[in-house]
């Protein structure tokens, strides 16, 4: 309902036992569409979206709230008291109470002295009537935000706690179940790839030299075999372990909060190391842009961009080693379903590693198959899928408007960010699909391989 209403997606998913776990709460911004007389068409909104018991963060909502919007049970539709302790007598509040009623046609009561409003009907009707109402209801001058009383983010984010700060990777890191620093070089699955890719593109160069050619071919079996050896022992590195542990999760919430915290940490671990590595390739950058043929100064900026990207760690990172793992030993069906689940949870998964620029065809076959199953128990029917796929040049803003149109979560900045092919699935707006997964593709010509001679 928060979703439809205020046009500002919602990722969780509840069920009624999650109510013993206390109030999840998520904070959007929306849009609400106002009345055709207004000159702005849309106006912005902060939204929360409560989830359990509200009566703990009955003193915040009370502070920050204009329009309080509740479920109820079924109850006696020409009763026009709600009992809400913490509204009550607060003259500020507008209340909206409604509940589904399907074999109603749709119906609402006003209470215009309480400023209470009781909804029943349709699931359609009470969208459309809750934001005709929210949309009359944001243009007025006495709403908080309207009279620059309105409490800022900042302040509602120190106000609001996560209910399970043992999920949070934040937490167990300072209870030193892991640390970050020298990580990137354990990951040792990733690196043996880079070498076998290395190998393998040689080759196709040397088939009419025999020699080179079975050399090369030979290097290729000696990383899978390495890759196999030690993939038991990369499965039990902290960092992957907790990782894991994080994807298992059966909490939604919680599964999607410990792994965005997650890599908020490695971004906060990693930041001045990145930092650093960042102002060199600036400088680089800007050596090769005042003396544009000169090919070593070139060649300084693409060295500089390539340790710039050997110091990062996300969790694509992460990604890499399950799938090596999985490719090294098939049976582990679990990592796949893991990572169908992801992409369900709305988080964007490789599938063209951007550094070695290839892929396990095993594992993104796998990962799909589980993720057609998926849907399919949640559909109860074969799913409607529309792909999309965008190419274009480095930096032409291809991610930038995949998230602005889909409100995807892919990485964007100013130089090359997308490295490989990335896949995002986003639920349908449009009634003849179900989901769109998005291909995102890494830029090509990118300005750090112009007029490069290796």
């Amino acid at each position: 309902m928060a979703s439809e209403v205020s046009s500002c997606q919602f990722v969780s998913k509840h069920s009624k036992d999650d109510l013993r776990e206390g109030p999840t709460v998520e904070i959007g911004v929306g849009f609400l569409a106002t009345p055709s007389d207004q000159l702005r068409k849309n106006r912005p909104c902060l939204v929360f979206c409560v989830w359990g018991h509200h009566s703990q963060l009955a003193e915040f909502l009370k502070k920050v709230a204009d329009v309080v919007i509740v479920e109820t049970e079924q109850l006696d539709h020409e009763k026009t008291s709600f009992n809400l302790p913490w509204v009550a007598g607060n003259s500020n509040v507008d209340v909206v109470r409604w509940n589904i009623d399907s074999k109603d046609k749709g119906h609402e009561i006003v209470n215009k002295e309480r400023k209470h409003v009781h909804m029943w009907g349709p699931y359609k009707y009470l969208t459309e009537h809750i934001a005709k109402y929210l949309g009359r209801a944001i243009t007025s001058k006495r709403f908080k935000g309207s009279s620059g009383e309105a409490t800022t983010l900042g302040e509602c984010l120190i106000q609001i706690r996560p209910w399970n700060p043992q999920m949070l990777f934040s937490n167990r890191l300072k209870l030193g179940a892991t640390r970050l620093a020298g990580v990137k070089d354990s990951l040792l699955l990733q690196n043996s790839f880079n070498r076998e890719t290395e190998n393998y593109f040689q080759s196709l160069r040397l088939r009419g030299q025999q020699v080179e050619f079975n050399l090369r071919t030979s290097g290729i079996q000696e990383e899978k075999k390495y890759r196999e050896s030690i993939a038991k022992e990369i499965m039990n590195l902290p960092i992957i372990g907790l990782f894991i542990q994080l994807l298992k999760e059966g909490h939604d919430v919680n599964r999607k909060i410990g792994i965005v915290d997650l890599q908020l940490t490695i971004n906060k671990e990693l930041h001045f190391t990145l930092e650093n590595a960042a102002k060199k390739v600036d400088l680089a950058f800007e050596a090769s842009q005042q003396n544009p043929e000169d090919s070593e100064l070139k060649r300084n900026y693409y060295f500089a961009k390539q340790e710039h990207v050997d110091q990062m760690l996300s969790l694509e990172h992460l990604w890499r080693e399950l799938s090596h793992i999985f490719a090294a030993n098939p049976s582990k069906k679990e990592l796949p379903w893991l990572a169908a689940r992801h992409l369900l949870d709305g988080f964007p998964l490789e599938i063209l590693d951007g550094d070695a620029a290839m892929f396990h065809k095993l594992w993104v076959e796998t990962v799909l198959v589980e993720l057609e199953r998926m849907l399919l128990a949640l559909l109860k029917r074969k799913p409607k899928v529309f792909v999309l796929s965008i190419v274009g040049l480095q930096s032409s803003g291809k991610s930038t408007l995949l998230n602005l149109i889909f409100g995807s979560q892919l990485k964007t900045s100013a130089g090359q960010c997308t490295r490989g092919v990335y896949l995002q699935l986003v639920k349908s707006e449009w009634p003849e699909y179900d989901y769109v997964l998005i291909l995102d593709t890494e830029g090509i010509r990118p300005q750090s391989f112009l007029a490069l001679r290796m």
